[in-house]
């Protein structure tokens, strides 16, 4: 007897692999396009001497080969499914493809870019069926709308809206308790019921109004609706206080109406807003009336009569109370008392409005006055002893009105918005312009929860359809970054007010301040201040004129995460310089010589939680000219090495490196044990300015500074590649390589793109090019284009976007579309069909790359972050073995082994009972394929998979992390299967 043991998996492998070989034999062969080994840039340059510079474009055949590329017809690129908005992207024409759709194309003819002939244009791929393999959250953050916060009947939570969504604010924690989403997406209005003080109405943008749990997070079936857009909602008690009664402004047709019920009781054609209800009276006001309106009582249903009153300049806030008043000779009787504040910064106090007895022109308001600019919101306290008002001086303002004193609370963070107290007068919640909520208590007036979201600036685009071709610079994008050791930490720059009606007229705000915010749990964690501001001083000067504050362009984070850069600019305004300067363009140059520039350098203090300064390079980037401080127009960070690399007005790239501080060559220490380090310039590169200029007219010796500037590190380090972006270009755009280790231009690059350069991104061996007219991916080791894709006209302008990412080789693009809305498509650098393709509800201000991880970060003027991540690949349920030992299709493990084992064998039953009972006890799901692939796949337990997801911070796990660990399980080395035979 002798007994030979067959391992399963291996004689089935070598078997299906002979059978793949022979198929693939028979194949055809394909001709490949040939790539070097090396990925550097200068890989077949070591050995040689260096050439000078100079400016070089494509040979007329590229080294890379395309097949059947003269023969493509012109298509437009495929969208993703479920995507019905046009592309902003079109493959680029070849000469001989536009003479043949010059007829389709005639009406766009002026948006066609001519392509040189030299150019690769990929063949476009075929429309892929399916979902799209990318995958786009739903949106995080967002700004409070303009809607006073509310407080629970409980005061242990306050409500705010989002715009999309109502959240339920825990006063004890901080922290966002739970989100009621507003009906079709929308919250612009919301109420807490009298009837039932556990529900909450959320008015929506479509009229629909939807009754939730807010305890419970369960919606009511109580669904009402509105005609037109919901602005304003009230709710008081019904006649049997059983029940709710709701008011609305409502917006139709130019028309605003305040509704209650199904009835309209009062029309205007100016806007209404601050809806208030007390007792018999409705009180709301237009920017220049204030309407006042009484229940009369009738037989068939009760009405309204209105009183209008004009007001002296606009009307900001509005806030009534009622007041009863009794004598031996007359009944008791209400009376609402109506305070009015408007943008002189004066409040008004109507007592008895709503007269009987006299005319309501004829009433004389008591006037308040302490508010420099628009008082913005008003509230009495409780007992109706006090007025507290706010507005842009970051001062509270408690005025007692019977002995005419004020109370102040100055110094907080931003603009007062909106105001409440709360239903037993302990509290009061301000909602801030820096996007904040803050609750305060009465008696000392300090802090005791607050609620700060992302405060992320509305970047405003001035570009209309008749003054589009006015633009001449970029606009410029937000200055964020991801932590590299916190790839979850978003850090901005923002401004000290995010409200839209305290932006600068001339320019956008600026950015003084660093935020730091975590988007897994959608939390503010911490803001300091960058740059000199003026939040808690007197910002006006003499004249009236605000005082500008330094703006924080551009933010970087070392490898590391250990520290960080930073790039500022200020200019005096213009009435400041006028009496230096005879005409305007005397002007521009006073304000130009008195610039300020500075790149800072913050390293991060642990035992603080703050990045503290370290270094500060006064105007880096000077001009040898006119001793002017020229901007910095881009700044990166060195991917392998702790560095900084900034390009500037001067045409100059330097790069900044740190080192160890020594006096007489010992250490200097600080505080602490490590050496204190000092930044310098290790290079200076100037780049050559008449590689992208000619003459300009009137001024042939003085050539202008760039107006922008693009700037990338290679993964490794080795290289920088460098554009720059002139108002009087007329030769074609170049893009410089510089190497980083001895700060030398290698070489220059032009002709594979078209336009000014926005962008620039190393992926691999790739460099990604995106210009205002197309965008271009280069092969950096073969010097050859893989292909070229035209923009669409809306795409040139506006703030254009490109990221990479090396874990799923892939670059994210976004450009201007339809309706000033930005459009977001990521490519491979093997297609030129984006792999994913939708437009964003809001203008895109960041696209970040997360490290380490794959998928990319969106951030929008709205103050939402949009997650993209791919989508994980599912195993085919073709051939899954079920818990029986049955699979559908194929045959059983026992016959696919007497199949394979040619001699005459007999399994001993111990060991085949051994294995039944293992598959059947353990119920494992055996993944095996059909007879022709192989079989030798691990088996994967119930009990492996609930280690992965059954974890108590399962909802913060990265999908990155999960998907890891799910494929882990199925792509780890299968356990070989012992057969037994005995054979005689």
């Amino acid at each position: 007897m002798i007994e030979v043991h067959y391992f399963l998996p291996s004689i089935m492998s070598d078997t299906q692999l002979k059978r793949k070989r022979s198929q693939r034999d028979k194949a055809p062969a394909t001709a490949l396009p040939k790539r070097q080994k090396s990925d550097h840039l200068h890989a077949d340059t070591a050995t040689s001497t260096p050439k000078p510079v100079k400016t070089q474009t494509p040979k007329t055949t590229p080294k890379t080969q395309v097949k059947d590329q003269i023969s493509t017809p012109t298509v437009t690129l495929p969208q993703v499914v479920g995507d019905s908005s046009n592309n902003a992207l079109q493959v680029a024409n070849t000469p001989g493809q536009a003479k043949k759709s010059s007829r389709r194309s005639r009406r766009k003819a002026v948006d066609r870019v001519a392509i040189d002939e030299a150019q690769v244009v990929e063949k476009p791929q075929a429309k892929v069926e399916g979902r799209s393999p990318w995958s786009l959250s739903k949106p995080l953050g967002g700004r409070f709308v303009l809607h006073d916060p509310i407080f629970a009947q409980d005061e242990s939570c306050i409500f705010a809206s989002n715009g999309r969504e109502v959240e339920v604010l825990s006063i004890a924690t901080s922290l966002v308790e739970r989100k009621l989403p507003g009906p079709d997406h929308s919250a612009t209005a919301f109420a807490v019921s009298v009837a039932d003080e556990e529900d909450l109405y959320i008015a929506s943008s479509t009229g629909r109004v939807q009754r939730w749990n807010w305890i419970t997070g369960t919606p009511v079936n109580d669904d009402i609706k509105f005609e037109g857009s919901v602005s304003a909602l009230a709710v008081v008690a019904s006649g049997d206080a059983s029940q709710d009664a709701l008011y609305a402004i409502c917006q139709k047709s130019g028309d605003w109406n305040i509704v209650t019920g199904d009835r309209t009781i009062y029309t205007s054609k100016d806007a209404l807003s601050h809806l208030r209800i007390e007792g018999d009276f409705i009180v709301a006001a237009t920017s220049t009336k204030l309407v006042v309106g009484k229940r009369i009582a009738s037989a068939d249903s009760p009405r309204y009569d209105f009183v209008e009153i004009t007001v002296s300049a606009g009307v900001t806030s509005l806030e009534c109370r009622i007041e009863s008043s009794e004598s031996k000779k007359k009944a008791k009787t209400e009376n609402v008392t109506v305070a009015v504040g408007n943008v002189s910064g004066e409040i008004f106090l109507y007592e008895n409005v709503y007269p009987s007895d006299k005319s309501a022109e004829s009433l004389t308001p008591r006037t308040l006055h302490w508010h420099r600019e628009a008082v913005a919101t008003l509230k009495w306290s409780k007992d109706g002893t006090y007025l507290i008002s706010g507005g842009r001086e970051t001062v509270l303002v408690l005025w007692q009105l019977t002995t005419g004193k004020k109370q102040f609370l100055p110094h907080l963070t931003a603009e007062i918005e909106r105001l409440t107290v709360s239903p037993n007068g302990t509290s009061y919640a301000l909602q801030l312009a820096d996007n904040s909520v803050m609750v305060l208590s009465t008696t000392e007036l300090k802090p005791t929860a607050n609620f700060a979201g992302l405060q992320a600036q509305s970047c405003i685009d001035k570009n209309t359809n008749a003054a589009i071709a006015e633009e001449k610079s970029f606009l410029r994008p937000a200055a964020a970054t991801l932590n590299p050791l916190s790839p979850d930490q978003l850090l901005l720059s923002v401004p000290s007010s995010t409200n839209e009606t305290s932006q600068h007229t001339s320019s956008a705000a600026p950015r003084p301040f660093l935020q730091t915010y975590d988007i897994s749990n959608d939390r503010h964690i911490s803001r300091q201040a960058l740059t000199r501001n003026m939040v808690t001083d007197y910002n006006k000067g003499p004249e009236g004129n605000r005082i500008k504050v330094p703006d924080v362009t551009h933010m970087q984070v070392s490898h590391d995460g250990q520290w960080l850069a930073t790039a500022e600019h200020w200019s005096p305004p213009y009435p400041d310089v006028e009496h230096l300067a005879s005409d305007k363009s005397s002007n521009d140059e006073q304000r130009l010589f008195r610039r300020e520039v500075y790149l800072k350098i913050w390293r991060w203090d642990s035992e603080r939680n703050l990045w503290a300064l370290e270094t500060r390079i006064d105007s880096p980037h000077q001009s040898n000219d006119d001793a002017q401080p020229g901007r910095i127009l881009n700044l990166v960070s060195d991917p392998v090495e702790v560095g900084f690399a900034s390009v500037g007005e001067d045409s100059c790239v330097r790069i900044w490196k740190p080192k160890t501080r020594l006096r007489n060559g010992i250490v200097v220490r600080g505080t602490k044990a490590e050496g204190l380090v000092d930044w310098s310039c290790r290079h200076s590169i100037p780049l050559d300015r008449s590689v992208e200029l000619a003459e300009v007219p009137d001024q042939p010796r003085l050539l202008p500074p760039p107006k922008g500037a693009a700037l990338a590190y290679s993964e490794d380090g080795s290289t920088i590649a460098v554009s720059q972006a002139f108002e009087h270009a007329t030769e074609t755009p170049t893009v410089h390589f510089i190497n980083t280790a001895d700060g030398a231009t290698e070489q220059a690059r032009a002709g594979f793109f078209t336009g000014t350069v926005r962008a620039l991104a190393f992926l691999d061996r790739h460099l990604i090019v995106l210009a205002d007219q197309t965008i271009a991916v280069w092969d950096i080791v073969d010097e050859s284009q893989l292909y070229c894709i035209n923009l669409d006209r809306l795409a040139r302008f506006g703030t254009s976007l490109l990221t990479t990412n090396p874990e799923d080789k892939t670059f994210a693009v976004s450009v201007k579309s339809k309706g000033g809305v930005s459009r977001v498509q990521i490519f491979s650098t093997t297609s030129s069909a984006p792999q994913f393709n939708q437009s964003l509800p809001y203008p895109a201000s960041a696209v970040l790359a997360v490290k380490g991880r794959r998928g990319y970060k969106v951030l929008t003027t709205a103050a939402e972050v949009f997650t993209l991540s791919p989508r994980a690949a599912a195993p085919s349920i073709a051939g899954i073995r079920t818990r029986r030992g049955k699979r559908s299709g194929g045959s059983t493990l026992l016959s696919i082994a007497s199949s394979v084992i040619a001699t005459p064998t007999t399994a001993t039953s111990d060991a085949q009972a051994d294995l039944d009972a293992e598959m059947s006890d353990e119920q494992a799901e055996v993944l095996l394929l059909e007879n022709d692939e192989e079989a030798d796949k691990p088996v994967v337990r119930p009990e492996q998979l609930a280690q992965v997801f059954d974890r108590e911070n399962i909802a913060l796990m990265p999908i990155s992390e999960m998907f890891d660990a799910v494929v882990g399980l199925f792509a780890r080395k299968p356990r070989a299967v012992p057969v037994v035979a005995s054979v005689a």
